[in-house]
């Protein structure tokens, strides 16, 4: 939530800082890869962008044997 705040606010740094904190602690957290994203794409970094989806993706095939829900890998087409 605090992540999202900052987003909304116009400080992606701010919130990629919390998304890194969340994802340090449960790096399955795909609520968390999707902010991070977003705020990759505010601060235009688009090989940030990527980098965290792969990350996302690579988690949760290591960890659950999961593929990214349809709302992640929508959002990444969308912003990258």
């Amino acid at each position: 939530t605090l992540a999202q705040l900052h987003l909304e606010k116009g400080e992606p740094q701010t919130a990629l800082i919390h998304c890194q904190a969340i994802l340090a602690e449960n790096h399955c957290m795909e609520s968390a890869h999707r902010l991070a994203m977003q705020a990759y794409a505010a601060l235009g970094n688009r090989s940030g962008v990527a980098n965290q989806f792969e990350l996302c993706k690579q988690f949760l095939q290591e960890e659950l044997g999961l593929e990214p829900s349809p709302e992640t890998v929508k959002l990444y087409k969308l912003i990258r």
